[in-house]
């Protein structure tokens, strides 16, 4: 069984490959990220928080929270010979269209009806944009956390212990472990 977080970031993932979004295809998960600035515009999405909140006494349910975290690259290449280009600095380039990805993250997610329908509630979005100028070729970055809240119930029909506990008692390693290491009245 897949976690649901997994469901929920393979979803997001799918929407923003299918979007059309500045980064076209190049849209990755934890897994399978490139880190050279070549190929971007690129976003790698990971589901790095999953919190559950008991809604009661009983453990089988509760509201979850999955903070979605979605890093957004880009990169304006220098010109094949090595100069920037004349019209506007590479720099602006890149936040020009870092801010232009963002929005659109923003707009693909939030409006992915297949995405909506797996959450209750988008509890939280933030944007933290950051720029690298430190090498001839200036890297934008945007951060987005997105909170995505729905419900889960765990089945209370499980197997029951007593059968559990047979099966473990009736399995050779039980059989060999009792026999090798425990006394005569175990």
């Amino acid at each position: 069984m897949t976690l649901y977080r997994i469901q929920l970031l393979d979803c997001a993932a799918n929407a923003l490959k299918e979007a059309g979004t500045l980064a076209e295809n190049r849209v990755y998960t934890a897994r399978s990220w490139p880190t050279t600035p070549i190929l971007y515009p690129a976003i790698i999405l990971q589901a790095p928080l999953d919190h559950a909140q008991s809604t009661g006494k009983t453990a089988v349910s509760f509201s979850r929270t999955v903070s979605l975290a979605i890093r957004a690259q880009v990169c304006f290449q220098l010109q094949g010979d090595g100069t920037p280009t004349p019209d506007i600095p590479l720099a602006a380039k890149s936040e020009m269209a870092l801010h232009i990805l963002t929005e659109q993250i923003e707009a693909v997610l939030l409006t992915h009806i297949p995405l909506m329908a797996m959450v209750e509630e988008v509890s939280s979005l933030s944007t933290e944009v950051l720029f690298d100028s430190s090498s001839a070729q200036p890297v934008a970055e945007a951060r987005m956390r997105m909170d995505l809240l729905f419900s889960q119930t765990y089945s209370s029909g499980g197997e029951p212990v007593e059968r559990i506990m047979t099966s473990i008692r009736e399995s050779d390693y039980y059989q060999n472990f009792i026999k090798n290491h425990c006394p005569s009245y175990c």
